[in-house]
């Protein structure tokens, strides 16, 4: 809102001295948003067997869309060792209200 006042030089003004206007009255458009670069990967969480690595990025301004987190499997070579057993187990994790499914590799060694 803008107020604008005004003097009266002489006699006769009509009107009121001050006067206001609204402006700016359309919402402004929402800025496109401007990701920072992804910060190198994090360790591999195992040597073998696949492992997940992790990787994390801000927002420098307005609204950015997409995932500030990535993850990725890696070392997913298979482990050496003669008296194992191989599973596989997915894991739902909750993260920014985004699933986020990791593969994690199970060893259980036989006696």
């Amino acid at each position: 809102m803008v107020i604008y006042c005004r003097i009266c030089i002489g006699s006769g003004c009509h009107g009121s001295s001050n006067d206001q206007a609204f402006c700016n009255e359309h919402p402004c458009e929402p800025r496109a948003g401007e990701w920072a670069t992804w910060s190198t990967w994090s360790q591999c969480s195992a040597t073998c067997g696949a492992g997940v690595k992790r990787r994390t990025r801000y927002c420098r301004s307005g609204s950015c869309p997409g995932n500030y987190r990535e993850s990725a499997i890696c070392n997913d070579r298979e482990c050496e060792s003669r008296n194992a057993a191989w599973g596989v187990e997915y894991l739902n994790m909750f993260e920014s209200q985004i699933d986020h499914c990791l593969l994690r590799s199970l060893i259980s060694m036989r006696a």
